[in-house]
This record gives C-alpha cells, structure tokens and sequence, in this order.
C-alpha cells in the first residue's frame, strides 16, 4: 500500500520554478508517435514535442495506448498548422508544451477519456480546467475510465516496465536515432506570359513518387519576389478573375516609388517598372507547406497547386523540400 502511494506521488511531482524557455511557437504536424507525443515541423527543423499537463497510456497499455494514439492522429492529421506554448524541456529533449489547432488538444484528450491529468507543468497550465475535464470523463466512465477507478496509471505502468527490466537484465545502451530524412529539388521553368498560373501539382507528385516518401510533408519556396505559390482551382475563367481580381487591387500604371528607376541606385539596365508583381506576390506569398499522405499529396478534389507568374515571361525556380515523417518519436 505505501509503495502504490508513493508511486501515486510521484507522477503528482511538480516543479515550483517557472520554465526558463517558456515560449510560443507556429508549427506543422508531421507524425504522432503515441497518445501525448508528437513530432512537427518548426524553423526549418524537425522538432519533437510532450503534451504538457497530461500522460496518456503507453502503448504496451493495450488497448487504450493504440486509441489514445489514433484519437490524436485524428485531432492533428500530418500537415495540420499548430500553435506550441512550449513550457520546459523534458530529460528526453522533448518541447514540453500544450498545443493548439482550433482547441486545446491536451485538455479535449483529457475531456474524452484519452489521458489522466499529470501534476508536471500543471501550474502553467490552467489547472481547474484540466481537473474539470478529468471529473467530466471519470463520472461518463470514458476511455481509460471504463476500468473502476481508471487504469493503471501511465507512470505507475512505466515505473514497473523499468523495475522488472532493470532486475532481469542491465539496460542496453540507447540506440542512436536516425535523424528525419529531408531531400531537396529545384524545380525550373518557362513562364508563358505576363500574368498567368501554371499549375505544377503533376510536377510535385512526380517529386513525391521518385523519393518513396509515404507520409511526411512537401515544402514549396518560390525563388522569387514577383511569382507567388496559391492552392486553388485551376479553372480557365477563375484563372481570369484571379488576374482581374489583383490587377485592379494593384494597377500597374499606377506611379509606384519603386517604378522611378532614376532615383535608385544600382540597377541593371533592363530592370522593369515591376511594383505591381512585387505588391501582387506580398498578399498571394510565396511559400506552401503540403501533407503528403500515403504517398500523394494532400489536396482537395478541386485544389491544384498554382505558381502565380506576375511580371513574365521569365524563367523561373520553385524550390521543393521533401520531409519524411516516418522516423520515430519516443
């Protein structure tokens, strides 16, 4: 009895000292690795983060590990943008931070009956709604609370796996991980006219098929400041609109400081009065980060990627960075 309570104490441990690299970040999701953990895309880096606030079963905790872990790649499918209130670093070198798409996905976790509330970085969090979604779920006996009293808890159940492996046999060193496979390609070509879209989704997808990848995500950069990426429909008469739309928002006759060459400095000879394109380019952007899922791209029945030419015909380049999500994440 005093050791289930002292194991019981220690997954309620906390930490008093605010976290020193408490910090908001914008991500996409890339994998899920199990009911709390994740890995995504941020900065230019794969990054691995811990649901703050909860602990949900491990998936030796069969079977409510595999439908933790299936409820959050429900709530955050590959290539969905994220928010991370990143509160502390955990000994694994995981952000620890609670993640928002459009909800609280710790907190609707907890609410389903996916994961018990931890009392680790629960002072960052707000406390009383986490232990008011756990009540909601223990009294609906949802989830992990269909067991009377609820299941074993994740830290109790990790506690006794380590116990039983370190009696048996010593701990063999940790295997190195393999990093997250990137690979790159420069996609090139011809632009046909002054204002037009070219729609390079076959393009992309022969990129997708060439690497193998089957799930991971697609990274398109335009390499210039007057085309533009978009996700639309590439219909004859909107293509139209879309050029009437933005040309009128931003008329080329209309006398833009950039357009008086003679008053900047250090110019080519051929450069054009191009201020609309760089205008046009700034509301379309440049840049568009796609799932790929079970090799394909992850578009709508309707939506093909456009690259948005704005002052042609030029050569152009689109760079594509290919991003391979099925490493692990502890």
């Amino acid at each position: 009895m005093a050791l289930h309570l002292l194991l019981l104490l220690m997954g309620f441990a906390t930490t008093m000292a605010p976290p020193a690299n408490s910090r908001t970040l914008q991500a996409t999701v890339l994998s899920i690795g199990d009911g709390d953990s994740l890995q995504v895309w941020q900065a230019g880096r794969a990054l691995k983060v811990r649901l703050a606030c909860i602990d949900a079963p491990e998936l030796r905790q069969s079977p409510w590990g595999a439908q933790s872990r299936s409820r959050l790649q429900q709530r955050l499918p590959v290539g969905r943008e994220v928010k991370l209130d990143v509160k502390d670093t955990d000994r694994h070198g995981r952000a620890v931070a609670e993640v928002t798409s459009d909800i609280n996905i710790g907190l609707v976790l907890v609410e389903e009956g996916q994961a018990f509330v931890s009392q680790r970085h629960l002072h960052h969090c707000k406390a009383r709604e986490y232990e008011a979604a756990e009540g909601h779920a223990r009294r609906r006996r949802m989830g992990i609370w269909q067991v009377s009293g609820g299941i074993t808890r994740p830290w109790i159940f990790r506690h006794r796996r380590g116990h039983a492996r370190s009696i048996l046999t010593p701990s063999p060193p940790a295997p190195a991980e393999p990093m997250a496979r990137l690979l790159h390609h420069r996609l090139e070509l011809q632009t046909a006219g002054s204002f037009c879209c070219h729609d390079i989704t076959s393009e992309l997808q022969a990129q997708i098929d060439r690497s193998g990848i089957r799930d991971g995500l697609l990274v398109a950069v335009g390499q210039h400041t007057t085309t533009a990426l978009a996700l639309n429909e590439n219909e004859e008469r909107l293509l139209s609109d879309i050029q009437r739309f933005f040309l009128d928002l931003a008329p080329p006759d209309r006398p833009w400081l950039h357009n008086d060459l003679h008053l900047r400095q250090g110019i080519p000879p051929d450069e054009p009065r191009n201020a609309h394109a760089h205008l046009i380019a700034l509301m379309l952007g440049n840049q568009l980060t796609l799932p790929v899922v079970e090799g394909k791209l992850g578009l709508g029945r309707w939506q093909s990627v456009l690259l948005v030419e704005l002052d042609g015909p030029r050569h152009r380049q689109v760079l594509l960075t290919l991003l391979d999500g099925q490493g692990p994440v502890p």
